[in-house]
């Protein structure tokens, strides 16, 4: 949907590679990154991890947000959160996949001057 207006497709009308380009562009596996980024992992009492969050420590990044959610050790979760701000553009992406259920990927942007945009796209993969 965009503003509200929504659309359908069918699914073999997707390029993925595309559509999903922009989990990839949000990775924060930079060497310059290392230290730019805070780690926190919880771990249930057996010592099988739940959950890995990469926090950025730098209001400057576009990646804000990284978590990784864990069911019996298996990644069950992935949501990342992106914002780039600056004099112009203040813009928010929230970042959803869970492994073999779904892609969601909501955006709100506000160009200076410009009425503001809000997008959303919901993928099934089941």
């Amino acid at each position: 949907s965009l503003n509200g207006k929504k659309e359908v497709l069918r699914p073999d009308t997707l390029d993925f590679s595309e559509e999903l380009k922009v989990f990839t562009n949000s990775g924060i596996n930079k060497v310059s990154w290392l230290d730019r980024y805070t780690a926190d992992t919880t771990r249930a009492d057996d010592g099988v991890i739940q959950r890995v969050r990469y926090q950025a420590q730098d209001d400057k990044l576009r990646t804000r947000l990284v978590e990784v959610t864990y069911s019996g050790g298996i990644p069950a979760e992935v949501h990342i959160r992106n914002r780039t701000e600056n004099i112009l553009l203040d813009a928010r992406q929230e970042l959803t996949y869970r492994p073999g259920r779904e892609v969601v990927i909501k955006q709100e942007q506000q160009i200076r001057f410009m009425k503001p945009n809000s997008l959303q796209i919901h993928l099934q993969l089941e």
